[in-house]
C-alpha cells in the first residue's frame, strides 16, 4: 500500500502507541519536572501542547529561554496538581521512541502516564495535517497542531517563533508562547 509521508508516521505512531497501551505505563522513575519535548494540557477545553527547542544566541535569547521554561514549568505543576488535564498524542509517543536517550524518553513518558486523553492519528488528522502543511508548517509540527485541533484544543503552546508565525493564519487555534499562555491559563488580564 502506498502512504504519504505523513500517513507513514502516523501509521508509525499508531504501532508505537499501540505497543505503550499492551505494555502498560512505563514505572514513574524520574518525577522530576525534566524538560520535555512535546506535550499536551488540556483546562476544561484548553488544550496545549509545548514545543520546546532551545539554542543559547546571547544574553537575551538565555532570558527568553529563562523565562519559558519557568512557565513550562509552572504550567507542568498545575497538570500535576490536576487544575489542567493532559492531552497527548499517538506521534508524541512515535518522537519519543525516536530520542537516542533512555532518561529522556522515561521522563517524556511519565507524562503520557498523566495524560486524561490519547489523540490517536486518523484520516482527518492527517488531512488537516496535510492542509497545514500547505502553509509551511513541518509534518510533525502539522501533526501536532492536527492533534490538538482534533482534541478540542483552545490553546497550543509552543516556544516556536516560525511554527507560532504559520499558526496566525489558522483560525482553529490559538498558539501562544509558554509565558503568554500561562497568562491565558490564569487569567492574568482579565481586568
Amino acid at each position: 500500500m502506498f502512504r504519504t509521508g505523513l500517513q507513514t508516521y502516523a501509521h508509525q505512531a499508531k504501532q508505537r502507541s499501540s505497543r505503550l497501551n499492551r505494555n502498560g505505563p512505563l514505572p514513574a522513575i524520574l518525577n522530576s519536572v525534566a524538560r520535555m519535548e512535546r506535550s499536551a494540557i488540556r483546562e476544561v477545553r484548553s488544550h496545549v501542547i509545548p514545543v520546546f527547542r532551545y539554542a543559547a544566541y546571547g544574553l537575551r535569547a538565555q532570558s527568553r529561554i529563562r523565562i519559558e521554561t519557568e512557565a513550562k514549568i509552572v504550567i507542568q505543576q498545575k497538570i500535576k496538581d490536576g487544575e489542567h488535564e493532559l492531552l497527548w498524542s499517538s506521534i508524541l509517543d512515535f518522537e519519543c521512541s525516536k530520542n537516542p536517550f533512555q532518561e529522556h524518553r522515561i521522563v517524556i513518558l511519565n507524562w503520557r502516564i498523566l495524560a486524561s486523553t490519547v489523540i490517536m492519528i486518523d484520516d482527518s488528522i492527517i488531512a488537516r495535517a496535510t492542509n497545514l502543511m500547505t502553509l509551511g508548517v513541518s509534518k510533525y509540527d502539522a501533526l501536532h497542531v492536527a492533534c490538538s485541533i482534533a482534541g478540542g484544543a483552545e490553546i497550543f503552546v509552543t516556544s516556536d517563533d516560525r511554527l507560532l508565525k504559520y499558526l496566525r493564519v489558522v483560525d482553529d487555534t490559538l498558539a501562544l508562547l509558554p509565558q503568554n499562555a500561562l497568562a491565558y491559563m490564569e487569567k492574568w488580564y482579565e481586568n
